[in-house]
C-alpha cells in the first residue's frame, strides 16, 4: 500500500508542478497583487506598506482562485477520463489515491501562493525600500502584527515567505473544498470560483456563530493580524485550523469516491 501511495504521489506531483497551469497560476497570483496596486495606496513609501495595503483588498482574495487552478480539478478530470474507474478495475486502493491527490492539491496551492507572492515582492523591491523611516505600517506591525520577530530582525524574505505560507494554507483549504464540490458539479469554471465564494460564506457563518475574531478566516490566515498576540501561537493556530479542515475535507472526498464512483 505504501508503494502504491508514493507511486500516486510521484505521478500527481509531476502532473501538478510540471504543467502549464501551474506556471499560469503563479503568474496569476503575482498579477492579482499587481492589479491591486492600481488603487491609490501610496507607491512612494515601502515594500511593507504596499504589500499590506493590498492584503486588505478583495483583489488579494482572487489569489485563492489562482491557487486552486493547478490541481483542484484533478480528481474530476480523472473521473471524466475514466482513469479513476480503471484504477478500481485494477484493484488499487482508493484511500491511497485520494490522499495522494489531496496532498498534491495542498502542496500546489501553497507553493503557488508562496512563489507568486515572492515574485510580486521582488518586483516592488526594484523601486522601493523594504521599510521607510516615515512608514507607520512598520511600527504598527512590529507591535500588533504577526511574525513580528522577522520584521524586527529585518529578515524580510523569510517574513514574506511565512506570510505567504500562512495565507497559502487558506488557499489550500479552499482548493480542497473546490475538489470536493467538483465531484458533484461538472462546471469547471464554477469550480474555480468556489474559493472566493466559499470564503465569504464560511466567514459569514463563522462570524455569526462564534461572534469573535478567532473564528474569522481572514484573521486566522492573514499574518497582518496577530490573533493571539503571540507570533508562534498565532502561526501554529493557522496551521492547526488548516490541518483539521484538510483532514475533514480529505475524509469527505474519500467517502464520496468510495461510495459514489465504485463500478457496479
Amino acid at each position: 500500500m505504501i508503494k502504491v501511495f508514493f507511486k500516486f504521489v510521484r505521478i500527481d506531483i509531476f502532473r501538478a508542478f510540471f504543467s502549464f497551469r501551474f506556471f499560469v497560476s503563479i503568474f496569476g497570483v503575482c498579477l492579482c497583487m499587481c492589479l491591486a496596486t492600481l488603487e491609490d495606496i501610496g507607491w512612494n513609501i515601502s515594500v511593507l506598506y504596499v504589500f499590506h495595503a493590498i492584503a486588505y483588498g478583495m483583489t488579494f482574495l482572487l489569489t485563492t482562485i489562482c491557487c486552486a487552478m493547478p490541481y483542484s480539478t484533478g480528481i474530476a478530470e480523472d473521473i471524466e477520463n475514466n482513469y479513476f474507474h480503471l484504477l478500481i478495475i485494477r484493484g488499487y486502493n482508493v484511500k491511497c489515491y485520494t490522499l495522494a491527490k489531496c496532498i498534491t492539491i495542498i502542496l500546489s496551492a501553497i507553493v503557488t501562493m508562496i512563489v507568486g507572492t515572492l515574485c510580486f515582492i521582488m518586483l516592488v523591491k526594484i523601486k522601493l525600500p523594504w521599510i521607510a523611516g516615515s512608514d507607520s505600517t512598520y511600527e504598527t506591525l512590529s507591535i500588533a502584527g504577526g511574525l513580528r520577530c522577522f520584521l524586527l530582525s529585518e529578515n524580510f524574505i523569510l517574513y514574506y515567505l511565512l506570510f505567504a505560507l500562512q495565507y497559502g494554507i487558506l488557499a489550500a483549504i479552499l482548493a480542497l473544498l473546490s475538489a470536493l464540490i467538483s465531484l458533484y458539479v461538472n462546471d469547471k469554471l464554477l469550480i474555480l470560483t468556489i474559493p472566493l465564494i466559499s470564503f465569504y460564506i464560511i466567514s459569514f457563518y463563522a462570524n455569526a456563530i462564534f461572534k469573535n475574531n478567532i473564528a474569522d478566516l481572514y484573521n486566522i490566515f492573514n499574518a497582518s493580524i496577530n490573533i493571539w498576540n503571540n507570533d508562534l501561537l498565532s502561526f501554529l493556530y493557522a496551521i492547526g485550523i488548516g490541518s483539521v479542515s484538510s483532514v475533514i475535507l480529505i475524509f469527505l472526498i474519500n467517502r464520496k469516491l468510495e461510495r459514489g464512483f465504485k463500478l457496479k
